[in-house]
């Protein structure tokens, strides 16, 4: 079954978890990864007839190297029959050995085909104790097999740097030696960065994997996704009006680093003009990327990390200033490995020869001010809404956010008054406030106003219910339905709740 959630009437496709979206979905919103894809399948090709090589995609999460190893998986499958592929999970923590590695190759193997001959194989290994027979006897029937049906395997290896990290080095020695002998096996993995099993030269894997670096995506790509998550939404009006989306594609671009996946998270955004609707939606996302942060920080060396963190809280920063704020004496080092992880960039600066550097998604540095001050109101809302709209309606939509915190004051103060009221059983003068409230003058305009009043509403009628004061309630509920009247059923969601 095809594994879709509806939020809010949008498909929402399975942004952590390319694994559950359907390959039709899949294949309908890849953008900018095709190129790559068909670059691999060439790959593939060529090794079916000379000899193999292996491949470690690398990017940052988010960036669809899941995307790109699932959408191998489908074309190997339909196009080449003489190639197996097994898609390993896409984080692998039960491998630890050679052993291991060729036990979860079997399974798969087993799951892929269902070859009854497979299963018998795996469980006489599963009974040998020492991990060399293990590895041997699974050796000698995939030589066999390979020979005989004239197939050899792709192990497709989402974050093949866990595997490696995780085995020791005289496994993987050997691991490139069966990798060198015999040419049943192609390789195609992925990993954020570069690591150290491949790119140190007294590792057994040093140069021996092809790289492919997954680069963000531009402008016009971003553009092509949106339009694409539009239409399996049926968003029309951005679907077939996306040159008009143009600036807030700009500034989806500048805030995600080009990132498809936090690109993806923004469509939801997309849509909404009104500070206070912009504002909920952002805290939503935020609060769905908190996991997705603390990850990257946490993978991160400590003093990288302390570094990255000090970037994020500040717009840029040369190396002494970055030294000095983190009390680091040579932040060289880290900063160059932060680099090539791709956590930060160097600052485009006119005119100026000093080196600056900033974080690659400045998301991230909202998500962080979020994080550091909390909800109140808002230095990291302030800094989004300057990124998010063009300066031509900036002044206005601060004048809304001005009046959305008056507003929201006041309902505050006029629902602790309400409270009062009620408790002391002195219903009338909580209608007094109720017809105080509903004599405050909405704009067009002013949505946030609108959704203040009807909060208050909401509470005022539910406060009265539970006191048992259907009378009242039902009074209350008239009166709100006059003032519905007059703003064209303003608050008519709210009447047909109650």
């Amino acid at each position: 079954m095809e594994k879709i959630l509806y939020i809010d009437g949008i498909k929402m496709i399975h942004k952590f978890n390319p694994s559950l979206i359907s390959r039709e979905d899949l294949e309908k919103i890849v953008v900018g990864r095709d190129v790559i894809v068909d670059r691999l399948m060439k790959k593939i090709e060529r090794c079916l007839n000379e000899s193999i090589t292996h491949t470690i995609i690398i990017g940052q999460r988010g960036m669809g190297k899941t995307t790109i190893l699932l959408l191998l998986y489908y074309e190997v499958k339909e196009k080449f029959k003489e190639v197996i592929p097994v898609m390993f999970p896409e984080e692998e923590y039960s491998i630890y050995s050679l052993a291991d590695l060729f036990l979860e190759l079997l399974g798969k193997f087993y799951k892929e085909t269902n070859f009854y001959e497979v299963g018998n194989v795996i469980e006489k290994i599963k009974n040998l104790d020492d991990e060399d027979s293990i590895v041997d006897y699974s050796l000698e029937f995939l030589r066999n097999f390979s020979k005989e049906n004239g197939k050899i395997f792709l192990l497709l290896i989402d974050n093949i740097h866990i595997i490696f990290q995780q085995m020791d080095e005289k496994e993987l020695g050997r691991l490139r030696e069966i990798l060198m002998k015999d040419n049943m096996f192609i390789i195609i993995g992925s990993a954020p960065s570069m690591f150290d099993e491949i790119i140190n030269y007294d590792k057994s894997f040093y140069n021996f994997f092809e790289i492919e670096n997954l680069k963000e995506l531009t402008l016009e790509e971003c553009k092509e996704m949106i339009k694409k998550v539009a239409k399996i939404n049926g968003h029309k009006e951005i679907s077939e009006n996306i040159d008009n989306y143009i600036p807030k594609i700009s500034a989806i671009l500048h805030l995600s680093g080009g990132n498809p996946r936090i690109i993806l998270m923004f469509y939801e955004i997309m849509s909404k003009s009104g500070v206070s609707e912009v504002e909920e939606q952002l805290k939503k996302l935020l609060d769905e990327l908190t996991p997705y942060y603390q990850s990257r920080l946490g993978t991160l060396p400590p003093q990288e990390r302390k570094i990255f963190d000090a970037l994020a809280l500040t717009d840029c920063a040369t190396p002494t200033e970055i030294s000095k704020n983190v009390r680091i004496g040579n932040v060289g080092p880290p900063i160059k490995n932060l680099l090539d992880k791709g956590y930060v960039k160097i600052s485009k600066q006119k005119r100026r020869k000093i080196v600056l550097y900033e974080i690659s998604e400045p998301l991230f540095g909202i998500w962080r001010e979020m994080r550091m001050h909390g909800r109140e109101k808002p230095k990291f809302l302030m800094k989004f809404l300057e990124i998010w709209f063009s300066p031509d309606n900036l002044e206005i939509l601060l004048s809304d956010l001005k009046s959305y915190e008056e507003a929201e004051k006041e309902y505050r103060e006029a629902i602790r008054r309400v409270n009062i009221l009620i408790t002391q059983k002195r219903y009338d003068g909580a209608l007094d406030v109720l017809n105080s409230m509903l004599k405050v003058e909405i704009k067009e305009n002013e949505m946030s106003k609108k959704e203040i009043l009807r909060t208050f509403f909401f509470n005022l009628i539910k406060n009265l219910i539970s006191h048992r004061q259907i009378y009242y309630a039902d009074k209350s509920l008239e009166m709100i339905k006059v003032k519905d009247e007059m703003y064209g059923e303003l608050f008519m969601p709210f009447s047909k709740a109650i």
